[in-house]
């Protein structure tokens, strides 16, 4: 028997405050975000990105989450587990038997809309 999906997500309202950027799962905060810079690049913004005048928030909403983006939110799911798995003894610790099961939901993270959301939303199904 498999585990649920880990719901996992992530709170930077105000990232200029240390307590406003954490991480939870199943809605228990389980990773302080200290390089809010770093984090963001794990979910693929970058500085050319920020050169072009987009916004951490509008980058996850254009290339995740919204109808028609790049990628889907399974994807971020596993960009965030990525990021936890280096950056976070506490869900290492917690969630060690699952980071496998979470990492395979999108194992091809370069798949690109239609095919990404078909990919990524049957595994996860």
């Amino acid at each position: 028997m498999t585990n649920p999906p880990l719901h996992i997500t992530f709170n930077c309202n105000n990232y200029t405050l240390p307590n406003f950027r954490y991480v939870e799962v199943d809605g228990e905060a389980v990773h302080r975000i200290s390089d809010i810079k770093q984090f963001y690049e794990a979910l693929g913004y970058s500085d050319e990105i920020n050169k072009q005048g987009i916004l951490h928030d509008e980058f996850i909403w254009d290339e995740y989450l919204k109808d028609g983006s790049s990628k889907c939110d399974h994807c971020l799911k596993a960009k965030l587990v990525e990021y936890l798995k280096t950056h976070s003894m506490k869900f290492v610790e917690k969630y060690g038997s699952e980071i496998d099961q979470c990492l395979s939901i999108c194992p091809e993270s370069e798949h690109q809309g239609t095919v990404c959301r078909a990919q990524c939303g049957a595994r996860q199904a």
